[in-house]
């Protein structure tokens, strides 16, 4: 089968392509080629988006499945309007930040969306709204029986340049203090979901070879912030103490939002500085909550796939974060 993935240089469309070449299929990567090399074995096309003659080299032929993960809506309008017509599957990689709300505990792919941003191109404060203006665009031109919405959470795992993944492990391996001790929230019962790359890009080939059609939530295994903790400090071999602190703690020692404003679905509300001016999730829950409201369902993984827990997304710790970092 022919597969052809907009982008497929960079970090989750890399992924696609390895996998799908692993399953014998035939890969094309259309991108800049600024954000890495397509892999070994996979065809790439060099274009951009932007530009009115980006899809000339690959509109001559069936594509047996087309994969985009983009945000801009004028990307995503342009590649459909080339290639609609040439896909068996259109799989689009969206987000759960399409909802309008993340204050209702098990959500499914029913809930409310954000209005659709009316442009063409988007800034990051208006993510979630561009992704529902792409989702629209592929819903439209490819057609609900063939189109696949794959509304991703958190991605983590091998590759991940975020920190989302490697912040922790980093922090507990490198501790900014002598005797080891580490500053944490104090929220041992919030609940996490991170998505491992490997599992996510499986399944949107398997989306593929199967002609799956529909919307779906594709997050990871929901884990205890503890348990996420622990994972992380058996990466590190960490042993010193844990520092817990409230949420009031942070605010009164003026611990702010960092510029990070996507609230993520692995429990953590944004990016913060520390006092020591490291950057840490800080999970929080709205006033009154007991259970994590952030966490959804995942109907991408209803079929049996079972997803890799979140010890398995962390790995060595030199893995997922090899370079120095300001964690401490």
């Amino acid at each position: 089968m022919l597969i052809l993935i907009l982008g497929g240089t960079s970090w989750l469309g890399g992924e696609v392509a390895r996998v799908a070449l692993a399953r014998g299929h035939g890969v094309t990567c259309l991108a800049r080629g600024e954000s890495g090399q397509a892999p070994p074995g996979a065809t790439f096309v060099r274009a951009d988006r932007g530009e009115d003659t980006a899809y000339d080299q690959v509109c001559g032929r069936d594509w047996g499945g087309v994969v985009d993960a983009s945000w801009q809506p004028g990307f995503v309008r342009g590649a459909v309007t080339a290639l609609a017509g040439r896909a068996g599957t259109w799989v689009y990689v969206s987000s759960c930040s399409v909802y309008a709300a993340h204050d209702t505990i098990g959500a499914d792919e029913a809930a409310e969306l954000l209005p659709a941003l009316e442009g063409g191109e988007a800034t990051m404060a208006s993510y979630g709204e561009a992704k529902v203006a792409c989702e629209r665009a592929v819903l439209g031109r490819v057609g609900s029986d063939r189109a696949v919405i794959v509304r991703s959470g958190l991605i983590g795992g091998q590759g991940d340049r975020s920190g989302r993944t490697g912040y922790w492990p980093m922090r507990f391996a490198h501790p900014a203090t002598e005797d080891g001790a580490v500053l944490v929230p104090d929220c041992p019962d919030l609940a996490t979901q991170v998505i491992h790359v490997s599992d996510l890009a499986a399944w949107l080939v398997h989306c593929i070879e199967e002609r799956v059609h529909g919307i779906f939530n594709a997050c990871g295994p929901v884990t205890r912030f503890a348990d996420h903790l622990d994972a992380a400090r058996r990466v590190a071999s960490h042993t010193g103490r844990l520092v817990t602190v409230s949420d009031e703690w942070l605010d009164e020692h003026e611990v702010d939002p960092g510029r990070d404003h996507v609230r993520c679905r692995c429990g953590c509300r944004t990016t913060l500085r520390l006092a020591s001016g490291a950057a840490a999730p800080r999970p929080q829950l709205p006033p009154g909550s007991s259970a994590d409201p952030w966490s959804r369902p995942s109907r991408a993984f209803s079929t049996g796939r079972s997803p890799k827990p979140w010890v398995a997304l962390i790995g060595p710790v030199t893995q997922v974060c090899p370079r120095p970092t300001n964690a401490g």
